[in-house]
């Protein structure tokens, strides 16, 4: 289903905050609006055939305007940094997709912006040896750990990892049945180091079962859309257990696994049939809510050379935007990751013409083409900074799974137009 895949691919913004959130970022002193002092913005960007920045001055609260020098091209693409006082543009090019970043000195001072960005994975090796012959049912079982998971094999034996994490972390050992349903579970905290060897032993008492419930929201999927929901655990120290629950808006039970997940990340999501609309909730919990409510649909204009998005929604709790154009079947892509500290009060965004610099050349759709626009909102009950914080600090890549209590939403929408 449409709702399913939407759900396994998250939103676009959460990307956003995943690249930005990875090691090493580091939120400005200065809160959401940008101002203050002047701090050192460093990108490292390995990959990048071509990168650009400007620094942005503050023109009161309907956004910024250009400082001197306008924009600047750095000598070594995939590592530079800059001075910035407010708002700031970055620009990356990876092939034939370029990435501007338009951001504020209290949203981030250090940017990860590559155009392959890492995944969890990492270097270390370890084995874990487990037996789950106790467990009544038992037919595979399935290794979780900080960087990822396991292929799945017998019912004992060893899992070796080859691309993990060193340090304290959950692992976390799932058992399925020969129908593939969750059957037991159960955890161990290691501090694992290269080379190490751990064990588990799964009996009946590690028994789970669907003893939450996911909230029923098929009222709110528009008629002629498909929708669909998804459960994932989390563990104190960072493992992500996906999937102990879906299915579709009518909502339904989920694994819940006492003395493993602390938290558990509640998606529920819908798209329209053609694919051109996607509301997405999510939420970071200890426990189901009672309800949850999906984002109203959103519109918005696009016109002109560079475009200019007009009419963006501006919904309370607003946290950014994602704003996208295509054109050559989708092999040419420009997209623009936008917070809300950097627009203030605005609600249009014009995008920058990058053809003039070095390596930028055919960024901008020939006059006749038809060009695919998407607009993105994000709504969240944290501010930009907190999510980031909190992301960095628990230790794993994605939006969802780092910000205790975070209630987050978003609203795409596509339409097509040609490039006047």
């Amino acid at each position: 289903m449409q709702g399913i895949k939407r759900l396994a691919l998250a939103a676009g913004l959460g990307v956003l905050l995943a690249a930005c959130g990875g090691p090493g970022p580091s939120p400005g002193p200065d809160g959401d609006n940008g101002g203050g002092d002047t701090s050192t913005v460093s990108v490292q960007a390995p990959g990048a055939t071509a990168a650009a920045y400007r620094a942005l001055g503050s023109t009161a609260s309907s956004g910024y305007a250009p400082l001197a020098g306008g924009w600047q091209t750095p000598s070594d693409p995939t590592s530079f940094s800059f001075n910035a006082s407010g708002a700031y543009d970055v620009a990356i090019r990876c092939g034939d997709t370029v990435t501007i970043y338009s951001l504020t000195t209290g949203d981030l001072t250090a940017l990860n912006a590559g155009c392959s960005p890492s995944l969890s994975g990492g270097s270390t090796s370890f084995t874990v040896d487990y037996d789950a012959t106790g467990v009544t049912g038992a037919a595979v079982a399935r290794l979780f750990h900080k960087a990822g998971a396991s292929p799945r094999t017998g019912k004992s034996g060893s899992f070796s990892v080859s691309d993990g994490l060193p340090g304290t972390q959950d692992l976390v050992v799932v058992v399925k049945d020969s129908s593939m349903n969750p059957i037991a579970a159960k955890m161990v905290t290691e501090n694992v180091s290269d080379g190490g060897r751990y064990s588990l032993t799964l009996t009946n008492t590690d028994a789970i079962s669907q003893s939450g419930t996911f909230p029923d929201f098929s009222s709110q999927v528009p008629s002629g859309w498909t929708g669909g929901w998804s459960v994932t655990a989390i563990t104190k120290n960072g493992t992500v257990i996906p999937q102990v629950g879906i299915g579709t808006p009518a909502g339904g039970p989920y694994y819940e696994l006492p003395g493993i997940a602390e938290r558990y990340v509640f998606l529920g999501g819908a798209d329209s049939s053609d694919d051109s609309e996607s509301l997405l909730y999510a939420a970071n919990r200890t426990s189901a809510p009672a309800s949850i409510s999906l984002p109203d649909r959103i519109t918005f204009s696009v016109s002109g050379v560079p475009p200019t998005f007009g009419a963006l929604p501006t919904p309370a709790g607003l946290l950014g935007y994602q704003l996208r154009i295509s054109w050559n079947s989708g092999s040419n892509v420009v997209r623009v990751w936008i917070s809300k500290g950097y627009l203030g009060s605005a609600s249009s965004y014009a995008f920058p013409d990058l053809t003039a610099l070095s390596g930028f050349s055919g960024t901008l759709p020939p006059s006749g083409t038809q060009v695919e626009a998407l607009a993105e909102v994000a709504i969240a009950n944290k501010t930009l900074r907190e999510i980031l914080d909190a992301t960095s600090a628990y230790g794993v890549e994605h939006l969802y799974y780092g910000v205790p209590d975070l209630e987050f939403k978003s609203a795409s929408k596509k339409t097509t137009y040609t490039a006047p």
